[in-house]
């Protein structure tokens, strides 16, 4: 506080420099008594501080949220920022990029079309031409272009599922996931941007879509992109070759119809190893150790003897 009696020196220009004028004709003139020019000290101290401010600035500046707070990088983005202390004339970045079309709706909204960015979560910073300012981070997200998807092949499978199919599009990532219809593929490899393969699910007859998504989850679909066939039984039809080593290291080719991914072959009731899926007409698999075969053996013969006499002696 000043001293008593002191009153403060106000800007000519100020719409309350008469309250000054006046406290000071009436310091000088002693018309008020001590307590009074206190008095009158303090609102005049008060005006000065009210002056001071832009019209529309009362108090800090904060910045609480963003809507439509997820965009696609490099495409602009209409956004509200909502805080308080905004006033005419803002400006809005985006680590350190200004929007642009930044509007100032009231000291407690702003509208602004978001700048190209990273996918990383950028700082929002508003700053009042007074020089206050608010920030807030991790407040908006820019995604990755979203996937496209222009073909699968093979474009039929089983309804058992497990048919290995290729994808075609762009903007593939890393965490990609895939489904048929409304099931989940499995064993989905992204080998590019453009690239991946998967297996499918299994699932009933007739035509799907196909859909792609990203971890971001932007998505496409293609439509009506594989179709779903009754899966006849497997048949066998031939064996290559046809006898191996009891050890069961002998690798077998085996030929018929119906195959699919995921079969399994068993001789006898051993399962055999290394089976790989060829086609849907061949499969090669190591066959299982086997059951050593035992010889035959021929019944012993025990010597009979001639019933009722005993053998004739031989004289001596």
């Amino acid at each position: 506080m000043p001293p008593p009696g002191a009153v403060p020196s106000i800007d000519p220009v100020s719409p309350f420099a008469p309250v000054g004028r006046l406290a000071r004709r009436a310091r000088c003139a002693g018309r008020l008594p001590a307590g009074l020019r206190a008095i009158a000290c303090a609102v005049a101290f008060a005006f000065v501080a009210a002056a001071a401010q832009p019209a529309g600035a009362a108090g800090a500046t904060t910045l609480a949220s963003v809507t439509h707070a997820i965009g696609v990088f490099g495409v602009g983005t209409a956004i509200t920022l909502t805080g308080t202390g905004f006033i005419a004339g803002a400006t809005v970045t985006f680590d350190a990029v200004a929007a642009t079309g930044v509007t100032v709706v009231s000291a407690t909204q702003i509208t602004a079309t978001t700048p190209a960015g990273s996918p990383d979560g950028p700082v929002i910073t508003v700053t009042n031409p007074n020089g206050q300012s608010a920030t807030l981070t991790n407040a908006f997200t820019y995604l990755g272009n979203p996937p496209t998807l222009t073909a699968v092949t093979p474009a039929t499978g089983s309804t058992n599922g497990r048919t290995s199919i290729a994808l075609t599009g762009t903007a593939f990532a890393s965490g990609m996931t895939v489904s048929v219809g409304a099931d989940a593929a499995t064993s989905v490899v992204v080998l590019s941007p453009t690239q991946a393969t998967a297996l499918t699910p299994a699932g009933t007859a007739g035509t799907q879509g196909v859909t792609v998504t990203n971890a971001d989850t932007q998505a496409a679909t293609l439509v009506a992109a594989f179709t779903c066939t009754v899966a006849a039984p497997p048949t066998v039809t031939a064996l290559s070759p046809a006898s191996g080593t009891h050890a069961g290291t002998t690798a077998v080719t085996i030929t018929g119809g119906g195959f699919a991914q995921g079969a399994t072959v068993r001789f006898g009731g051993a399962a055999a190893t290394n089976v790989t899926f060829v086609s849907a007409t061949s499969i090669t698999a190591t066959a299982p150790a086997g059951a050593r075969a035992r010889p035959s053996r021929s019944p012993s013969r025990t010597p009979t003897r001639s019933r009722g006499r005993s053998p004739p002696r031989t004289p001596t």
